[in-house]
């Protein structure tokens, strides 16, 4: 058994195994065209649906079609520009990355092949006795393994080592240099995040949102166009949500007895008379109700509890915030700029700091009117009531707020649990830009402000956190995931050996691994080049999710925070996890009989081992590039989780609504964390054993070429993300590619001292100098600019003068109206049952929609 024969076998599989995932791809495709069209169902089926600017989603203008391997030239048609432009910086900041990154591959495959490659095959290890511990065969005779120590080609190696240095530096400066591009453009555009900033720990004496908005206008005069000082109210978000519910199963039960009737057509068509069949009863138990086992019409049930809830939610967003909801429900995108600038000066007069807003509004006032029907709110009508709920009290005990009468209540959801957080959205761009890079308070932990998130990506949540919890945060956070880490090292160690099994089987106390070895070839070179990788990688996806369970407890106001925090540490795994660990151990067990038997001959063997252990990292980069993202392509993943929601848990989602939300359950979204933490990784081990094994540089490129094409299409046509963090994960990236250049000059200083080369180690040791000025001189350069952008660029937005359409508009403004605070939307039928049809069985779809009528609030159902 040869190391060639095990990499061998590691090639043959991995082909098989992308050959396999491509075939798979084309059967699943035409079955669940639900997954594999994501993005452009988004654009056909989903007319309302917005991306985080407002626009329609957007699809590439050639898209796969039924013809096999379509997806092929789609996926290449699509140009860098659109996805800067419609999909999101992150996503092109993201490909860049995979696309640099197989260039400077190819290019230190150029290099290094061409001159290491010939140097290494004259070493003399490769003639030595097959006993010898330093004898080497098959791909490890171009290897360092097979130079003697203090060998001429140690020369050869240590003047590539300057071309790599220096194709590094360069392309490492091109990709800041094109980030900050176009995160300077993202920063100019004219979106909602751009006009708004986040307000974080404001001083509690001044912690009202009247007070902040004086503050501000003050700073920045006539320049604030509305304040959202966030309060918590989870009880306003429940109704919100059994809103949700209660809609989807009144839909629910609507295309049940739609199904039911069109079997008892279908058996009357052929003269099999039947009863017709009843639509479904509840029980209405204690829990729902003051008089129990009362039974009511199914549909109509979840039809009341639907206008009941929308009634109350629209009732208490009122009485939360008269002001807010002026704008909310009185202009609705309807009014013009000027109205609404017009709206907010009038609204802006009105202040008082004696007493917030709403709060103790008269039963009739503005606070308690829907300003569109002109109907009153505010009295506690029993008209309210109805058979579902024949109180409000009953109704709030159904609701889970306990035994609180509605007064309590109300007086909850209104006063809400204050945080010290607060978006400010400004007038025009430039202002916004103008406060983030402004220290406002005489205390650096006081009032500071930041660019707001994407207003999906808050977590609102969160924004209630003091400051003192920051650091400790921190620090836990810190410690946790670093015990983990520490904590996998025995179990990296017993996976990594999998790849040693002839010499594990050599220690005595390792002598039941013997009968494996009669094993035949072919699965002992499949063991021990693929299962670890596998193992390694399986284990590595658990660790992921304890990460994020982790890391979520943290004081991260945006989601994008989150994800950024997450791939620091999931990189920080893999890096000892599948790198360091596997290095020391592989290094030694390689050897193992030997060192226990002459330890004195200690750091002869390691001259030899550690360079062989890039048979194993070949191996790594193999698996990741044939196996983790062609299997990525296929999405079996997606689908298996699919079929897990409907036959698993039972799920079986059957309406329309239901099925949208599926569609937008896990893996519709891109996991950016984790497809830069694996990449970042596998260029970690390739840049470190560059110049030691120069084919892995050949596999990287392989590697990073399948991973970017893979990765290309599922962004532009399987996966959407609500959010866009601006490509500020970038900066994280850099760090880690500085990281992993400075880990590879480490090992090279101990490589050439090993080989008996200390004046080549201490030239090597210069390479620390390089790399740090380089790094310096990159984010002087680059670093603020691409975080805050230039006011220079946002003017050159505008244009020779600043217009109205320059200026923010309502729907920016109301982009950012806390969670709790958002108007309902207006319900519509997704039952999946067409009208004509529904006509026939019955059935009313449009019942408890038409929230527009004036008695709306009034209707009574059951």
């Amino acid at each position: 058994m040869t190391d060639a024969a095990i990499l061998e076998t590691s090639l043959i599989t991995g082909v098989s195994f992308l050959i396999f995932f491509i075939i798979l791809l084309e059967i699943l495709r035409p079955l669940f065209p639900r997954q594999y069209k994501y993005r452009e169902r988004l654009r056909n089926y989903y007319p309302e649906f917005k991306d985080m600017n407002g626009r329609q989603i957007w699809i590439p203008s050639q898209l796969p079609t039924k013809r096999p391997l379509s997806w092929i030239p789609a996926t290449f048609a699509v140009k860098e520009s659109d996805i800067a432009k419609h999909i999101s910086l992150d996503a092109v900041v993201f490909l860049r990355f995979l696309r640099s990154t197989m260039y400077l591959y190819l290019a230190l495959s150029i290099l290094t092949c061409v001159t290491l490659l010939p140097a290494y095959a004259t070493g003399p290890n490769k003639a030595l006795d097959a006993s010898d511990p330093k004898y080497v065969s098959g791909v490890l005779i171009l290897t360092m393994s097979n130079v003697e120590r203090g060998g001429p080609q140690l020369v050869a190696t240590f003047l590539v080592e300057i071309g790599v240095m220096i194709t590094v530096y360069g392309f490492y400066y091109s990709d800041y240099k094109r980030y900050t591009f176009y995160a300077r453009k993202s920063l100019a555009m004219r979106k909602a995040s751009n006009f708004a900033v986040l307000i974080a720990d404001i001083p509690l004496r001044i912690n009202n949102d009247e007070i902040v908005y004086r503050i501000m206008d003050r700073l920045f005069h006539k320049q604030i166009a509305a304040i959202y000082l966030y309060n918590h109210r989870k009880s306003l978000d429940r109704m919100k949500f059994l809103w949700v519910r209660s809609l989807e199963r009144k839909e629910r039960r609507e295309l049940e007895f739609h199904r039911k009737m069109v079997k008892f057509n279908k058996k009357n068509a052929n003269g099999n008379e039947k009863k017709s069949p009843k639509r479904s009863e509840i029980d209405v138990d204690k829990k729902w109700c003051v008089s129990s086992n009362e039974k009511v019409d199914e549909i109509l049930w979840w039809t009341q509890r639907q206008v009941f809830l929308w009634n109350q939610v629209k009732r208490l967003q009122f009485k939360c915030d008269r002001n807010l909801q002026q704008l909310l429900f009185q202009s609705e995108l309807k009014q013009s700029y000027a109205d609404e600038m017009k709206r907010l000066s009038k609204a802006e007069s009105t202040i008082s700091l004696d007493k917030p807003n709403g709060i103790d509004a008269a039963p009739n006032s503005a606070a308690n009117v829907d300003r569109e029907s002109g109907t009153n709110f505010g009295t506690k009508d029993e008209e309210v009531g109805n058979v579902v709920a024949r109180s409000l009290r009953e109704e709030s005990k159904f609701l889970g707020f306990g035994d609180k009468n509605m007064d309590e209540f109300e007086n909850e959801i209104v006063k809400g649990d204050m945080s010290r957080c607060a978006v400010a959205v400004f007038k025009t761009r430039h202002a916004a830009a103008l406060a983030c890079q402004t220290q406002i308070w005489d205390k650096a932990d006081r009032f500071t402000i930041i660019h707001a998130p994407d207003a999906s990506a808050i977590r609102w949540w969160k924004l209630g956190v003091a400051h003192r919890y920051k650091n400790v945060g921190s620090v836990l956070t810190f410690m946790a995931c670093f015990t983990i880490i520490l904590l996998w090292s025995p179990i990296s160690l017993g996976i990594s050996a999998l790849s040693n099994l002839t010499t594990l089987a050599q220690v005595e106390w390792l002598s039941w691994l013997e009968p494996i070895l009669s094993w035949p070839q072919w699965i002992l070179d499949l063991i021990q080049g693929m299962v670890p990788m596998l193992l390694l990688n399986l284990f590595s996806v658990l660790i992921s999710l304890l990460f994020r369970l982790i890391i979520t407890r943290g004081r991260h106001y945006s989601q994008g925070e989150v994800e950024d925090r997450l791939r620091n540490y999931y990189f920080l795994f893999l890096v000892f996890g599948h790198f360091l660990y596997v290095l020391v151990s592989g290094s030694i067990l390689s050897q193992l009989d030997v060192i226990l038997s002459d330890f004195a001959s200690f750091v002869n063997i390691l001259a030899t081992s550690i360079p062989a252990q890039s048979i194993y990292f070949m191996n790594y980069v193999l698996y990741g590039a044939f196996i983790t993202f062609p299997q990525l392509l296929s999405q079996w993943i997606r689908i298996f989780q699919r079929l897990w929601i409907y036959y698993g848990l039972g799920v079986n989602p059957q309406t329309e609504r239901e099925l949208r939300r599926v569609d937008a359950g896990m893996s519709s979204f891109f996991l950016y964390f984790k497809f830069y933490a694996l990449p970042l990784t596998v260029n970690l081990v390739s840049i470190v054993y560059s110049s030691v094994a120069p084919l892995i540089n050949i596999f990287a490129l392989v590697y990073f070429g399948i991973a970017y094409f893979t990765c290309k299409h599922n962004i532009c046509f399987t996966n959407y993300n609500v959010f866009d963090y601006g490509g500020r994960y970038y900066h994280g990236v850099f760090s880690s590619l500085v990281v992993s250049l400075i880990i590879k000059q480490v090992f090279m200083v101990i490589l050439f001292s090993v080989f008996a080369r200390p004046v080549l180690s201490a030239l090597e040791a210069l390479f620390f100098i390089s790399s740090v000025v380089c790094t310096i001189y990159i984010s002087k350069k680059f670093f603020r600019l691409s975080r805050s952008g230039s006011i220079v660029s946002i003017f050159d937005a505008y244009g020779e003068v600043i217009n109205e359409d320059d200026e923010v508009t309502a729907e920016f403004i109301q982009a950012y109206v806390p969670p709790s605070l958002k108007p309902l939307p207006k319900p519509y039928d997704l039952s999946g049952i067409p009208r004509e049809d529904a006509k026939i069985s019955g059935l009313d779809l449009d019942i408890g929609n038409d929230v527009d009528s004036p008695d709306y609030p009034h209707r009574k159902y059951v």
